[in-house]
């Protein structure tokens, strides 16, 4: 997992922070709960993994929830401890933290901020994000495809294409008070 290479240059680290849900059966089973998912019991871990373009990913955290909690609580601390947990395992170069919109809070962007880690973390659209979409220039927007198509969640539609673009002028969350001001 070290991220230097025999040419002195260094690798970015992924550090990719999700939630699942595991149905499990018995009644007896340890952390199981009734959760999201009616009548149906399951576990709720949080999983952070850890990769570079060079190696497999591996298991840097794994945190259980009770069955109702939200895929956020406690997701501050759990991105911490996984950013230096990426850091004791040798990932010296930069750091970037991927997560779902679950993760979109002011709590985790502060904890990469304060560990030096940069982040891609999915939102959904509110007054603030669709105004600096509208900013974007038409060529600034890049084509992806997936390799495997995924359906439209309106019309059932399946796509396998994007378009992407970076906002370096939209700060997130910039609106909110600092503590203690």
């Amino acid at each position: 997992m070290t991220q230097g290479r025999p040419d002195g240059t260094e690798l970015h680290a992924f550090i990719d922070v999700d939630s699942t849900h595991k149905r499990v059966y018995g009644r007896t089973k340890q952390g199981a709960e009734y959760g999201r998912f009616k009548g149906i019991r399951t576990l709720h871990p949080l999983l952070a993994t850890v990769c570079t373009p060079q190696s497999r990913p591996v298991i840097a955290g794994v945190r259980m929830r009770r069955g109702k909690a939200a895929d956020s609580r406690g997701a501050p601390k759990f991105v911490s401890e996984a950013l230096a947990t990426a850091r004791e395992a040798g990932c010296t170069g930069t750091r970037i933290l991927r997560a779902d919109s679950h993760y979109y809070n002011a709590g985790v962007i502060a904890a990469c901020r304060r560990a030096d880690a940069h982040f891609s973390i999915t939102t959904g659209m509110n007054p603030s994000i669709k105004r600096a979409v509208h900013t974007i220039p038409d060529d600034a927007w890049q084509h992806i495809s997936y390799p495997t198509a995924v359906p439209d969640p309106k019309t059932g539609e399946l796509i396998s294409d994007a378009e992407v673009a970076e906002i370096p002028q939209y700060t997130a969350f910039a609106s909110r008070k600092t503590p203690g001001a």
